[in-house]
């Protein structure tokens, strides 16, 4: 998740030497879900959120092959709170 924000980061910060406008914004990890408007929807901690060219909202959860039902539940949650939100699903390996 900390290489995810990063990147993220990094990619803004590039955009603006080639004074290009940001294209990640509000990027938060392990917050309360908020919607785009920045009120806050749920008490679901998404692993990452962040807006694009602030009109599109992004959820990313990152979870393990075992933990698939407890993050598919806490997806249909986030979802209700937010429908407008696009949610991204990484399985990150097994835990060990």
């Amino acid at each position: 998740i900390n290489q995810r924000v990063v990147f993220l980061r990094a990619y803004n910060i590039r955009n603006l030497r080639f004074k290009r406008a940001p294209r990640y914004w509000n990027i938060s990890k392990h917050q309360r879900q908020k919607n785009r408007g920045g009120q806050t929807v749920s008490t679901c901690l998404p692993d990452l959120q962040y807006d694009v060219y602030k009109a599109l909202h992004y959820l990313e959860e990152y979870f393990y092959a075992p933990d698939a039902l407890a993050t598919w539940n806490k997806a249909r949650v986030m979802q209700w709170a937010d429908p407008f939100a696009a949610q991204l699903f990484n399985i990150v390996g097994r835990r060990r």
